[in-house]
């Protein structure tokens, strides 16, 4: 049987509402040479990624591209949590005494 190391895949797979892509092709080389393309969203977990490829892969010049994908007009829900909002104003009001600030706080305030 002859084994090359030479070859393409792609694959894809949804969950939720995001679509990831993979494709990795590979070439003949002497040792391991991995190059990855990632989204930003993954760039914290590319380390992990190599070593699980490192555990299947010991040679060859491997390309592995993953785009990920976000399907129809999904939007995460946020909610007002009116207890927290009810703190920071309660706060911003005890920083604007202390700062000596007549009138509401303004934004400038809290970037000087």
């Amino acid at each position: 049987m002859i084994v090359s190391m030479t070859g393409f895949g792609k694959g894809s797979s949804t969950l939720d509402h995001f679509e990831a892509q993979v494709e990795i092709r590979s070439v003949n080389h002497r040792f391991l040479d991995l190059s990855l393309k990632l989204p930003k969203s993954f760039e914290t977990r590319e380390r992990h990624i190599r070593e699980l490829v490192k555990k299947y892969i010991h040679r060859g010049r491997i390309n592995i591209n993953v785009l990920l994908k976000e399907e129809g007009n999904y939007q995460v829900g946020l909610k007002i949590n009116p207890d927290a909002v009810q703190g920071y104003t309660q706060l911003l009001e005890q920083l604007r005494k202390a700062a000596g600030i007549k009138g509401p706080i303004q934004i400038e305030h809290l970037l000087s």
